[in-house]
């Protein structure tokens, strides 16, 4: 209804880092463009390209310092191929960022709307990467962390028509001076009655 403006108001207010662009969002068509320009977040896809071009549509990845650390946060995209633009083989996207960043971040997070069997592969394969967040419709019950490369996935909540917004993932990554997890742990919070509403949120919501 709104073409996605109140979905960026929303994360501005809740102040995000980033989030990955999803095939989903190229409905929005000429108004994605409006959409990047008001977020006050970064959108991200390493592997989403203008038709006929190996030039990039938005940027791959961002560099933050959180908690003292150098942190990279990469995005990647499902596959998709429109009129103007293509997302292309998401494993090969992750390769690609995770080497652009290993010089420049102690910490990796990837943000991931590549499905569920290719984070798990991402997972397995690409080196660098601490955490995985994965997006889309399967999801996880639990995190799970790869034997081989020590890379955890977790898994955003899925969204329906009617129902998003009920459960709250919480991660807690403890990293040594060099940036290595050393451990982690992570909790699923049911958002009910019993957690009062934001009251600035809330008068946003009713047109405040």
């Amino acid at each position: 209804m709104t073409w996605g403006q109140s979905t960026v108001v929303f994360y501005n207010r809740m102040a995000y880092d980033a989030m990955a662009l999803g095939r989903g969002d190229m409905r929005l068509g000429v108004a994605l463009e409006a959409r990047i320009e008001e977020a006050r977040f970064a959108i991200l896809s390493a592997n989403t390209f203008f038709s006929g071009t190996t030039d990039l549509l938005i940027e791959p990845y961002v560099i933050r310092q959180i908690a003292g650390h150098t942190v990279a946060i990469v995005g990647l995209t499902d596959p998709f191929t429109r009129a103007k633009s293509y997302a292309a083989d998401p494993i090969a996207g992750a390769r690609a960022a995770v080497e652009g960043v290993r010089d420049r971040a102690s910490i990796v997070i990837l943000l991931s709307h590549a499905g569920a069997e290719a984070d798990a592969q991402i997972a397995r394969e690409v080196q660098g990467i601490d955490v995985i967040v994965s997006g889309g419709t399967a999801a996880r019950p639990s995190p799970i962390q790869d034997p081989d490369t020590g890379t955890v996935l977790l898994h955003a909540e899925p969204s329906r028509a009617g129902y998003a917004g009920t459960m709250l993932g919480h991660g807690t990554f403890v990293v040594d001076a060099q940036g290595n997890v050393i451990s982690w742990t992570w909790q699923r919070h049911i958002i009910g009655a019993d957690i009062p509403e934001d009251p600035a949120m809330k008068q946003w919501q009713s047109g405040g």
